[in-house]
């Protein structure tokens, strides 16, 4: 295989990782994004035995944005309303639980994208045992924290 071609898609990979990047730097220097939208996927109705309770995360999680001077509404309307979308993936097994857990900051339409610009990520994965999956609550939140001290 030759080199030039490889070199060529290596750099067009790069360079729309870089412009992505700088896309998602403008909308968050350009527009004064303070109107957010609060989305929880992946908890089942049997996380409660967890602690997990989809209404409950998603009011704990308004009011931490709401005191770092966020205004979250129930659903938007305009283009630059972000997306908080917190999503937890639960894997059982005989010795415990698989989790991944992904937070994310986007904007569904920005500048008229068909894909959402993402303009925070975070996340975490791991295994739990049955008695420490109290602790995915916990890691949401750290997750919510650690967005909040980067914005």
């Amino acid at each position: 295989m030759h080199r030039k071609p490889l070199v060529w898609l290596l750099l067009f990979f790069i360079l729309g990782i870089a412009l992505e990047k700088v896309n998602a730097e403008e909308a968050l220097t350009s527009q004064d994004i303070d109107t957010v939208v609060v989305k929880v996927t992946g908890i089942k109705h049997d996380y409660e035995r967890f602690g997990l309770k989809e209404e409950a995360l998603v009011k704990e999680i308004s009011q931490s944005l709401e005191d770092a001077g966020f205004s979250v509404v129930d659903n938007y309307d305009e283009e630059l309303t972000a997306t908080i979308l917190i999503n937890l993936r639960l894997i059982s097994s005989y010795l415990g639980y698989s989790y991944a857990l992904s937070v994310k900051m986007l904007l569904p339409h920005y500048q008229g994208r068909q894909e959402p610009l993402v303009l925070w990520s975070g996340g975490s994965s791991g295994f739990l045992r049955d008695p420490e999956l109290s602790r995915l609550h916990d890691y949401i939140m750290e997750e919510i924290d650690k967005f909040l001290t980067s914005v």
